[in-house]
């Protein structure tokens, strides 16, 4: 039983030879100068090559996988830095417009104090020539001043209040 056995492992083994025997002509037709020795070690050798191509490959698919996470990142590093920049840009802009609305209030207030100068002055003038006037009228200047006015104010209020008892002053007699 024993040969018997052997005998058919034997069958086996030449019939998975006998398989191999195509690939083995075709390598030997490709490869016909050189034994199989040297065959098998190109082989091997090629498949070294695959399995370091392989591995390095495997290494690139990490670094791009790396670099994909890294420019998701930056990307969103971006637009947090986007919506910072235009939310300052807003806060720029309203502090700018606020600047330019104060000085426009400003500007309208300046014109208002140089109206307000330039209506003062008018009034002053107006009130000097009406209590030149008036004091022309009651002789200030010429000593015959029964009023007891000086002639020299320089205010316009002292020249109404001066006017005002000019005018309490005199009576339907003194005129």
């Amino acid at each position: 039983m024993r040969l018997k056995d052997e005998d058919e492992n034997l069958r086996k083994t030449i019939a998975n030879l006998e398989s191999l025997k195509p690939i083995y002509n075709v390598i030997k037709a490709r490869f016909n100068n050189e034994d199989i020795r040297s065959v098998i070690s190109r082989y091997d050798k090629l498949e070294n090559y695959v399995t370091e191509f392989s591995i390095k490959n495997n290494e690139l698919e990490d670094r791009i996988k790396e670099l994909k996470e890294e420019i998701v990142k930056a990307d969103g590093k971006l637009e947090h830095n986007e919506f910072k920049f235009r939310e300052e840009e807003g806060k720029r802009n309203k502090i700018i417009t606020n600047f330019r609305r104060e000085i426009e209030q400003r500007d309208l207030s300046l014109k208002e104090i140089k109206n307000f100068e330039h209506d003062y002055y008018d009034l002053f003038n107006k009130v000097t020539d009406l209590y030149l006037h008036f004091a022309g009228k009651i002789h200030v200047w010429d000593g015959n001043n029964k009023f007891n006015l000086k002639p020299d104010l320089h205010d316009p209020i002292q020249m109404i209040d001066a006017m005002l008892r000019m005018i309490e002053i005199t009576t339907p007699n003194d005129i």
